[in-house]
């Protein structure tokens, strides 16, 4: 029967894969601070799942994936299709409530900078929010509206809130999503924001040129005794978020340059000494300065793109 199938048909890159869903095999559905989906109260209603089933254990992936990606690899596959359970990522749910209070979010951390700037004038619904009125002059929208030769980014980390009514403005509280990637401030890492935000500002607000202005992460490096600072973690956000920033650009943003924060270990603010950003290591006693791994991975990529840049003129 394999005969049949023209596999010299199929492109060299094709992708060989396996697929499920969460909840049709993760099991461990009150760990980890979940709460109940649609489903589990579906498939606990008598009489809606034949035998009165229920996915509350199902295939337990959830403790045993490292045992079924060893399977898929015994299949042979080199890419795997997957769903992640909401109600672990959101907690409570996607409430209408919540949506407003990130778009209040939104308003409050990005537009009613942008906005402005881009010549929409200052959000109605954020001066509703504030409860202000903008001691506006003639001339002033259209002096701030200026063209921008281009426009900085800086990117951190994703924010994900929930509605806090009682709160100040803009009424909005932080939700802390658990069993993800964190940096030693807490930060959430998620580099898909960063490319997100780049394609907001090209095809929302038509920046004619961006550069991403501070990106970075810190981590609690420890110098070697032969002198060096080994800092994988470092040197994978920044991977991550470099590529981020190359799909983005594929996709046409205008992205004419990136600045990793920070070149060197600093003074962080409220942080003190504590929190180590750089590229580069700083023995604040002596002033040693000392290029991390992070530091000659970007070297590296640096003179990579260069020699592609050569190549192509």
């Amino acid at each position: 029967m394999s005969d049949a199938i023209d596999l010299a048909a199929l492109p060299h890159d094709f992708l060989w894969g396996t697929a499920t869903s969460a909840y049709q095999i993760e099991g461990a559905v009150a760990e980890d601070g979940r709460s109940p989906s649609i489903w589990d109260t579906f498939s606990h209603t008598p009489g809606k799942i034949a035998g009165d089933d229920h996915g509350d254990d199902a295939c337990d992936h959830y403790h045993r994936w490292r045992e079924d990606i060893g399977l898929m690899r015994r299949l042979g596959a080199n890419a795997y299709r997957l769903s992640i359970a909401w109600p672990r990522v959101l907690p409570g749910g996607d409430r209408p409530e919540d949506v407003a209070a990130a778009r209040r979010a939104d308003g409050h951390t990005n537009r009613w900078w942008l906005d402005p700037v881009h010549g929409r004038g200052f959000p109605a619904d954020m001066q509703d929010v504030y409860g202000v009125q903008l001691p506006e002059r003639q001339g002033d929208m259209e002096t701030i509206a200026t063209p921008l030769d281009w426009l900085g980014l800086n990117y951190y980390f994703p924010a994900t809130v929930a509605d806090d009514p009682d709160g100040p403005a803009p009424r909005t509280r932080d939700i802390r999503v658990p069993d993800v990637p964190r940096t030693a401030m807490d930060w959430e890492i998620d580099a898909t924001g960063i490319e997100t935000l780049l394609l907001r500002l090209t095809h929302d607000y038509g920046a004619r040129k961006l550069y991403v202005t501070e990106n970075g992460s810190a981590y609690p490096d420890v110098v070697r005794a032969d002198g060096t600072v080994d800092d994988p973690e470092r040197a994978d956000y920044l991977e991550r978020h470099l590529a981020a920033c190359a799909r983005a650009t594929r996709q046409g943003a205008p992205l004419a340059g990136y600045f990793a924060w920070s070149l060197l270990d600093n003074f962080e603010w409220a942080y003190g000494y504590d929190k180590r950003f750089g590229l580069v290591h700083v023995d604040y006693a002596t002033q040693r300065r000392t290029i991390k791994g992070s530091g000659h991975r970007y070297a590296d990529l640096v003179r990579r793109h260069g020699a592609l840049a050569r190549r192509a003129a």
